[in-house]
């Protein structure tokens, strides 16, 4: 919803005023350990073994690698997640 004023009396001169309410019920959103899309396998592979991250991050990280029979990285999912409803107002 929104207005527009345009003063016909000063040239160049408008005004607008916009209101939105937005509602996504299946929002997908970049992984949360990615704090930019530059982001890679690295971050998610130190969120895994770095002690000082929280317990649900660091499973979160963890569950992110895949690894073979003898234990090398073999995958780092750097993907998108299904974040639930985003709501945007404004």
């Amino acid at each position: 919803m929104g207005l527009v004023w345009i003063p016909y009396y000063i040239e160049s001169l408008s005004f607008s005023i916009d209101h939105f309410d937005i509602e996504i019920n299946t929002f997908i959103s970049v992984d949360p350990l990615r704090t930019s899309l530059n982001d890679g396998a690295a971050q998610i592979i130190s969120a895994c073994y770095n002690p000082s991250e929280s317990a649900s991050k660091s499973a979160y990280a963890c569950n992110q690698i895949t690894r073979s029979g003898t234990g090398q990285i073999t995958r780092v999912f750097r993907g998108y997640d299904n974040a639930g409803t985003h709501t945007l107002r404004g």
